[in-house]
């Protein structure tokens, strides 16, 4: 998991986060927004490199989905499955891939925020 932070880091270091569109671009990916109806929040689809989202989500989740996207797309190209963000039960789709949905979620909690300022928030909780 570690590689997973320290490409997080490195990431928000050379490109920074204000805009996350354009670093998803940077990497080769593209973020699309279309209504995805009330139950599906985000999809990666993967043979295309887009990151869809829902464009009526608060602004603070849809970085933290396109964060995530972008985690299934620099390490996750190679699965059998696309991603999709089910919020029935705030659960992952039912292909879920464990190991894969907990390094998206890491890597979007690390690139959205400095490694220390998380690790003391953790250390809180």
């Amino acid at each position: 998991m570690r590689h997973i932070i320290e490409k997080a880091n490195e990431i928000r270091e050379k490109y920074g986060i204000d805009d996350l569109e354009l670093l998803a671009s940077k990497l080769g990916a593209e973020v699309v927004e279309l209504p995805l109806g009330r139950i599906i929040k985000e999809v990666y689809i993967k043979d295309e490199g887009v990151i869809v989202i829902d464009p009526n989500l608060h602004p603070c989740k849809k970085r933290h989905l396109i964060a995530h996207g972008l985690a299934h797309h620099l390490f996750h190209r190679s699965a059998k499955v696309n991603y999709f963000l089910d919020e029935r039960d705030n659960r992952f789709n039912y292909w879920k891939q464990r190991r894969q949905e907990k390094e998206a979620e890491v890597f979007a909690a690390y690139l959205l925020i400095p490694e220390d300022k998380l690790n003391e928030k953790l250390r809180e909780d």
